[in-house]
């Protein structure tokens, strides 16, 4: 638990687990639990990781899970990027659309990837034209490719949209989320 601006008590919206650490290289890690592992983490699942509670979260997702005879598990989590950020998403449409909570990955210059968003699985596809708050700047961005998916999210390449749709915010749609939210809240 940590005191937040205020004062109170605050609990983070995610559970946190302990692993040890077998292997990594370039591509991932190796991890291993010697208690049952928790029923949360599966194979395609999302997770934040950081050693010993240093430094930035480090995004990956799980890509196998194996019983030990012994007990405990292993899992093989493939890195996705060393720095994540918040994000409010929303598809461009005739309709007024709600805000989303999303990650924002940066470009990853070593494998030739943009910019990339990890957006829920459903209600985004290739091709759409999205809104994205980010930093308190709102871009419009086209999902120019499906990069990954996985159960609970897939992630797009994106690239600048050229040509903005018409703002619906001065017409009184809803404000995007504030920036104050950090990636360890938003989901």
């Amino acid at each position: 638990m940590r005191a937040n601006n205020g004062g109170e008590d605050y609990t983070p919206p995610y559970k946190k687990y302990v692993f040890e650490t077998m292997d990594v290289s370039a591509g991932g890690y190796g991890v291993a639990c010697e208690a049952q592992p928790p029923e949360c983490l599966k194979t395609g699942e999302l997770v934040g990781m950081r050693e010993n509670g240093r430094g930035d979260w480090i995004i990956g997702v799980v890509r196998w899970v194996r019983q030990q005879s012994q007990g405990g598990a292993s899992f093989g989590i493939e890195f996705l990027a060393s720095q994540a950020w918040p994000a409010a998403v929303r598809k461009h449409s005739t309709t007024e659309a709600d805000f989303v909570r999303a990650i924002v990955l940066p470009e990853f210059i070593t494998l030739g990837l943009e910019a990339s968003l990890l957006l829920p699985s459903l209600g985004f596809a290739q091709g759409d034209a999205v809104e994205v708050v980010h930093q308190g700047v709102t871009e419009n961005l086209t999902l120019k490719r499906s990069l990954l998916r996985a159960t609970g999210f897939n992630r797009y390449e994106v690239v600048p949209t050229t040509k903005t749709p018409p703002s619906t915010q001065e017409q009184g749609s809803p404000k995007p989320p504030t920036e104050r939210d950090l990636l360890d809240t938003i989901f």
